[in-house]
C-alpha cells in the first residue's frame, strides 16, 4: 500500500492522461455537498412558491418570489445533474498507477503479443485509466492517447478516497496534550 501511495504522489510530476480531467474534478466534490445543494434548492423553491401564493396583494414581492422560485429550481437542477455526472464519472473511470519499471506495452492481452513503443516513457508513477481487464492484462490509455495492454500486476488501482485532499491544519483533530491544556 505504501508503494502505491508513494508512486501515486510522484504521478503528478510524471503527468497523467487527459481522460482524468473530469475524474480529478469529480473526486474533489463530495456527493454529500451536491445532495445538500439539491435539497436546499428544492426547499427554497417550495418556500418561495408558497410565499408567492400568499403575496397576492403585493405585485413586486410576488414577482421577486417568482424569480427566487426559478433560481432555486435552476440550482436544484444543476446540483442533480452534477450529482448524476459525478456518479457516472466515478463509476466509469478506473484509475491506476504504473508500479513497474519493466512494464512493456503490448498490442494484445498476452506476453506473446507484439510490443508497442509509446511516445512517452513508461515510468513508475504514471497514472493511466484502465479500460478493461482480462487474463491478467489491463488495457490502458496513455497520456499520448495510445492504447495498449500492460500486465495487471504492473498496475496499482487507485482508490479515489485515498487521494482526497488532506485536512487543513485548523481542521485536524487536536492532540491529547492540546485537549488537556484547555
Amino acid at each position: 500500500v505504501q508503494t502505491i501511495e508513494s508512486i501515486s504522489a510522484r504521478a503528478r510530476k510524471v503527468g497523467d492522461s487527459d481522460a482524468f480531467f473530469w475524474w480529478h474534478i469529480a473526486r474533489r466534490v463530495p456527493a454529500s455537498v451536491l445532495a445538500l445543494t439539491l435539497l436546499v434548492g428544492a426547499w427554497l423553491a417550495l418556500l418561495a412558491l408558497l410565499m408567492r401564493r400568499r403575496l397576492r396583494h403585493d405585485e413586486a414581492l410576488r414577482d421577486m418570489a417568482g424569480v427566487v422560485v426559478i433560481l432555486a429550481l435552476a440550482v436544484a437542477t444543476l446540483a442533480a445533474g452534477a450529482w448524476w455526472a459525478r456518479a457516472s464519472i466515478m463509476s466509469e473511470t478506473r484509475p491506476a498507477v504504473l508500479l513497474s519499471r519493466q512494464a512493456e506495452l503490448r498490442e494484445g492481452p498476452s506476453a506473446h503479443a507484439a510490443a508497442r513503443t509509446p511516445d512517452i516513457p513508461l515510468l513508475p508513477g504514471l497514472m493511466v485509466p484502465i479500460q478493461t481487464t482480462q487474463q491478467g492484462w489491463s488495457q490502458v490509455v496513455l497520456p499520448d492517447q495510445s492504447v495498449g495492454w500492460l500486465p495487471a500486476d504492473a498496475l496499482g488501482e487507485v482508490n479515489a478516497a485515498a487521494l482526497a485532499p488532506p485536512l487543513a491544519p485548523s481542521a485536524a483533530p487536536e492532540s491529547g496534550a492540546a485537549q488537556r491544556a484547555r
